[in-house]
């Protein structure tokens, strides 16, 4: 189901958690899905709060490698893709210098 600005937080986490087996299940749907819910999840989570010990920038720089090594596998998987089509040179995707 896709994503949009109205959906909860719990369902944009539900799509996290169950799509994120998508290379066990070798599935470029469900590579979407994780994707999308990175972005929102990212997009939603607090650049950096700290606690005393606690930090959420731990999570927020997680869920960005997991989204760059989705958008790695989805590159390297996806034979529909525009990506993969009109580069087929493209090894590497990445989202290291991604800045919100």
């Amino acid at each position: 189901m896709a994503l949009t600005s109205s959906s909860t937080d719990a369902t944009v986490t539900a799509q996290y958690e169950t799509n994120s087996t998508y290379y066990i299940n070798d599935s470029v749907a469900e590579c979407r899905l994780f994707c999308e819910a990175c972005e929102y999840l990212i997009r939603r989570t607090v650049s950096q709060a700290e606690s005393g010990d606690e930090s959420v920038r731990e999570d927020v720089e997680r869920i960005e490698r997991r989204l760059s090594a989705a958008l790695k596998w989805l590159a390297e998987n996806d034979s529909t893709s525009s990506l993969a089509s009109s580069h087929p040179s493209v090894k590497v995707l990445s989202v290291e210098n991604y800045t919100r």
